[in-house]
């Protein structure tokens, strides 16, 4: 199953958010409402929420110290650190009958998450996002790609 868009959503007075209907549908036709929630790795303004099934096959990669491709990684402290945080931080979640997804206040409060936020399919997980770290995210994404297209070989583009 592989995810996109982006969707507005609110997180109500008690950590609660509704998964957005574009997504719903997909988790539905495969058949699994189990998801596990964590960290990201990248930014401290998200949220990882993977479906259960995904979330065990990328652990034991991570376990195992391989890449995506299953080639070996190289152990470092900061890899560690990164498991660490990935793993720690990890909690099972299922939707009720609405599809709303309780937050963790200790999840909501480390991503800097509020009222609004947004909902992303990211390949084959979904991210929550702070407005704030979107925005900045955005912004340092634009410059990188400014950085790029000056690139000769993108010319053309």
């Amino acid at each position: 199953m592989f995810f996109h868009k982006i969707r507005p959503v609110s997180i109500d007075s008690k950590g609660r958010l509704a998964i957005p209907t574009c997504f719903r549908d997909d988790m539905a036709s495969a058949g699994d409402r189990q998801l596990v929630l964590t960290m990201s790795l990248h930014s401290n303004g998200c949220l990882w929420l993977y479906p259960r099934q995904r979330w065990e096959e990328d652990c034991q990669r991570v376990l195992q110290d391989r890449d995506q491709d299953g080639n070996p990684i190289r152990p470092t402290r900061a890899r560690q650190r990164a498991k660490m945080r990935l793993l720690s931080m990890a909690e099972p979640l299922e939707p009720d009958a609405s599809w709303r997804i309780l937050l963790p206040s200790e999840h909501r409060d480390a991503a800097g998450l509020d009222r609004e936020a947004r909902f992303t399919g990211s390949g084959t997980r979904f991210e929550i996002w702070s407005l704030e770290a979107l925005a900045k995210m955005r912004g340092d994404d634009l410059d990188a790609l400014d950085d790029v297209f000056e690139d000769e070989e993108f010319a053309i583009l």
